[in-house]
Parts: C-alpha cells; sequence; structure tokens
C-alpha cells in the first residue's frame, strides 16, 4: 500500500521482503482507474513501528528511475488509502 509519494519516489507498506538496492516494477492506479507503470530501485527496508499497522510489517522507500508526472494526483489517493489503512489496522487489532 502506498503511504506517502512524491515525483521522484514513494514509500510504501508491504508484506513482501526486500533488499536495498533490489529494482522492482511498480503498477499504480490513479483515480479514475487508469494505471501506470513505474521502475525504481529499494533505497531502505524497515520495519513497520508499533502502532502504524498490524497488517503491513514493512516499510520500503523506493526511488523511481524517472521522475513522474502524476504524482499530485497519487498522492491524493495515497491519503485516502493510508486513512483506510489506518481505520482497518484499529478495527483489527481490537477484534484480537
Amino acid at each position: 500500500m502506498v503511504r506517502d509519494i512524491s515525483a521522484t519516489g514513494s514509500l510504501v507498506l508491504t508484506r513482501a521482503v526486500f533488499e536495498p538496492t533490489e529494482h522492482i516494477k511498480l503498477t499504480l492506479t490513479i483515480p479514475g482507474g487508469d494505471e501506470r507503470s513505474v521502475e525504481g530501485t529499494i533505497r531502505r527496508v524497515e520495519k513497520t513501528p508499533p502502532g502504524v499497522s498490524d497488517i503491513w510489517p514493512y516499510r520500503v522507500a523506493i526511488q523511481f528511475d524517472e521522475a513522474i508526472s502524476y504524482a499530485d494526483e497519487l498522492g491524493e489517493l495515497a491519503k485516502v488509502k493510508a486513512r483506510i489503512g489506518r481505520r482497518d489496522s484499529k478495527q483489527g487489532s481490537s477484534e484480537k
């Protein structure tokens, strides 16, 4: 799940384990349902701090190979998804 995004990179919450310097390809969905592919390099991998998410154990910082022009649209979408993720996380932790 995209937590934060800019024209040059993104912070992604994930269940997958990645290594720094690993090259990846992402498919991003922008508002309206259009999909865009972007490639980048993993720059940082860290465990998600307690209380941030019970669903996504890792935070991965990705630097895009080329700047994207639709970052503002994705940023708004990421904010909505982050709010939903926080709400889901709170619901999940109360059910335990």
